[in-house]
């Protein structure tokens, strides 16, 4: 809008709307096409040997190194790794949002197999980390059972939206997450920046996916969509 001011666009932020009406993951199971839908149910299905726990304070204090351990596994195979999560920041977060920062963990038998971690708001369902066992993730399908989780999560809180983040981009919208542009425009005076960055918008451009569609045509989602239409198939 501006002279020499340059626009940089970053990976797209993945987001759920939530219709008010829903009241239960059946709801939003109904808003999905036939083949979604029976695919969210396998999903359940594959965990269904699983118990899911909500972990307070204590336990998250006391059990601390042991989400980062699963954490590590999802954060040592990333492929881009702008920032990290240290073992005491689930601890720090716990303690200051309290009830607001959710920790739930999943375990096969006795066995703690993956954990998510997110705020909740009175509008909004912000997900924050996860870690899960590598070898066990296929089997159970524990990546996108959390992702489920974080919509149910959504819906019994009454919020507006489920931020999911921007990795994984055809996994979540498999679940009816939709992509929502993100860009910066930037200005440098340094005149050297201020090339670099030129240089850096002309050059890189997030990589355009063909992503999922499962919603019906009707549904909420697709009625109050964050972003255009074109990015979906």
């Amino acid at each position: 809008w501006m002279p020499n001011w340059i626009d940089l666009e970053f990976d797209p932020v993945m987001r759920l709307p939530l219709d008010p009406s829903w009241r239960a993951l059946e709801d939003y199971l109904a808003s999905l096409r036939t083949k979604s839908r029976t695919k969210v149910k396998r999903i359940l299905s594959c965990s269904e040997s699983c118990s899911l726990e909500e972990w307070d304070l204590a336990m998250v204090t006391a059990h601390a190194q042991d989400l980062y351990d699963l954490y590590l596994q999802v954060y040592d195979e990333a492929s881009f790794r702008l920032g990290s999560l240290l073992v005491e920041d689930l601890v720090a977060a716990k303690h200051r949002w309290g009830d607001d920062f959710k920790v739930q963990v999943i375990r096969h038998g006795d066995r703690l197999v993956a954990f998510q971690c997110g705020y909740v708001t009175r509008t909004t369902v912000e997900a924050f980390f996860v870690g899960f066992h590598r070898g066990l993730n296929r089997d159970l399908s524990l990546y996108q059972r959390m992702l489920v989780e974080f919509i149910r999560w959504g819906i019994e809180s009454g919020a507006r939206e489920v931020v999911m983040g921007r990795t994984a981009l055809d996994i979540k919208s498999s679940v009816g997450a939709l992509p929502e542009h993100w860009y910066c425009s930037v200005h440098f005076k340094n005149l050297l920046l201020q090339y670099g960055a030129r240089l850096a918008a002309r050059q890189y451009w997030p990589r355009s996916e063909r992503l999922k569609r499962p919603w019906k045509q009707d549904a909420y989602p697709m009625t109050h969509p964050p972003v255009t239409k074109d990015a979906w198939v």
